[in-house]
């Protein structure tokens, strides 16, 4: 009797627990229908001190024809995210990119530098400078990830080492991009981020005909890494005009 009221009460638990998993995650889906689709995700506490201009982001993005969700919560891990993404990306309206704001938890990856352009360091020193703190956990679903050890300092750090046994090339499955404005003294992250979409709404309702840009640099050399060709893009702006579009794919490493 006792054993199985005891049983009764963990079952109970385990589908508190549940539900509660599942009331904390928020997804507010597209508002208009396409082939594909875009993913904001956000942390709550930005969420709820930006809601009105991310949702006027969404706006943004969908008024050109892309449907977009939202979603939010207090994200414990990187894994919670990546599952959403995936399965997101399972859906008929497949998921074809995403946009990472405000405090998203950073995968460090351990065992990743020959999947670099320039990154070669001795692991044996700091694991936070020796990392390789990277978005393809986010966007490349070929690849397999096993969890080390959250940061003990920096509670935003998990590293991960590259399992051997899946895909040992960069793959995106997705693109992805963060905003994640710098640290300045006497200014709120969620504030940054507010005044940035405020400028990224109004650059939107623009017309400028460099709002889409495709750069190549040859397989092998730097042709994944954004970062190192971005000047370009920003001289090509400047003489045309200011343009902030979609976000563009963060660099491999």
């Amino acid at each position: 009797m006792i054993r199985g009221t005891i049983s009764r009460i963990c079952l109970l638990a385990i589908a508190l627990a549940a539900t509660q998993a599942a009331a904390a995650q928020q997804i507010q889906e597209p508002g208009v229908k396409s082939k594909t689709s875009f993913a904001i995700v956000v942390d709550e506490p930005t969420f709820k001190k930006a809601q009105k201009e991310i949702e006027a982001y969404r706006t943004a993005v969908e008024q050109s024809g892309l449907g977009t969700y939202i979603i939010y919560e207090n994200w414990k891990n990187p894994e919670q995210i990546r599952k959403v993404l995936k399965d997101l990306h399972a859906r008929p309206q497949k998921l074809e990119g995403a946009v990472l704001v405000g405090n998203i938890p950073i995968p460090m990856v351990r065992d990743a530098q020959y999947l670099t352009s320039t990154f070669k360091m001795n692991q044996k020193i700091n694991w936070q400078r020796s990392s390789v703190p990277s978005d393809r956990f986010y966007d490349d679903f070929h690849m397999a990830f096993d969890f080390i050890k959250q940061d003990s300092a920096q509670k935003n750090y998990f590293y991960y080492s590259i399992n051997p046994d899946a895909a040992q090339q960069i793959n995106m499955s997705i693109y992805t991009a963060r905003i994640k404005p710098p640290v300045i003294k006497g200014r709120e992250s969620a504030d940054l981020i507010r005044e940035y979409l405020v400028k990224v709404v109004e650059e939107k309702k623009k017309k400028n005909p460099v709002n889409d840009i495709f750069i190549s640099t040859a397989h092998g050399y730097n042709s994944e890494s954004v970062n190192s060709y971005a000047g370009e893009q920003m001289q090509i702006r400047k003489r045309v005009g200011p343009s902030v579009d979609r976000p563009l794919p963060r660099a491999p490493s």
